[in-house]
């Protein structure tokens, strides 16, 4: 017998979209949430190199996924490019 399969979100991050199931979602959110912002900058002109570290609030954003929705793709399964 199959278990009946869980409500998934898409959430988009600095690496891309992912789905997962929403009570990871909301883990992962909550972590996010803690997270600050961090970026690596060069001045190629200069070669100077610098560190930043701020707050931030828009890191992710969550997405509802149908179940119906969620199958569809998963059977299309990745898109060949032509």
């Amino acid at each position: 017998m199959e278990d009946k399969p869980s409500m998934r979100c898409i959430v988009s991050a600095v690496s891309g979209d992912v789905v997962m199931p929403l009570e990871d979602a909301v883990v992962m959110l909550e972590i996010y949430s803690r997270a600050e912002r961090y970026e690596h900058h060069t001045n190629w002109t200069t070669k100077e190199q610098s560190l930043h570290i701020w707050e931030s609030d828009a890191l992710v954003s969550v997405k509802s996924l149908t179940t119906s929705a969620y199958q569809c793709a998963k059977l299309a399964g990745k898109r060949e490019e032509k």
